[in-house]
C-alpha cells in the first residue's frame, strides 16, 4: 500500500527509464544456472527519466495529501522512536 501511495502514475505522471542494470557487486557464489548473468538494478538521476502522459486516478492535492500523511505515521511510529530513561546518565559508579 505505501508503494501505491507514492506511485506518481495515480496522478498521470508515468516515469520511464528511472534504472539502468549493472553487473553485482557481490554476485551469488552458488548460481544454479550459470549462463545466466545475474544484474543489478541502480537509480537513474531524475533528470535523465522520460515522463509519460497518463490518465489521472486522483487529484495531485489528494496524492500530496496521502504522502504528508504517509511522513507523519512515519515519524509518529512506535519503532522509530528512542526509549527515554529519566535518570540516564545522571548515576555514576564509583
Amino acid at each position: 500500500l505505501s508503494t501505491m501511495l507514492r506511485n506518481r502514475a495515480y496522478i498521470g505522471e508515468a516515469h520511464w527509464g528511472s534504472s539502468y542494470a549493472v553487473i553485482p557487486e557481490k554476485p551469488l557464489k552458488d548460481q544454479k544456472y550459470k549462463k545466466i548473468k545475474k544484474t543489478s538494478r541502480r537509480k537513474k538521476p531524475k533528470e535523465e527519466w522520460i515522463t509519460i502522459p497518463v490518465p489521472s486516478i486522483i487529484t495531485p492535492e489528494l496524492f500530496e495529501k496521502a504522502r504528508q500523511q504517509l511522513e507523519t505515521n512515519f515519524a509518529l511510529c512506535k519503532r522509530n522512536k528512542k526509549n527515554d530513561y529519566l535518570l540516564a546518565g545522571k548515576i555514576l559508579c564509583a
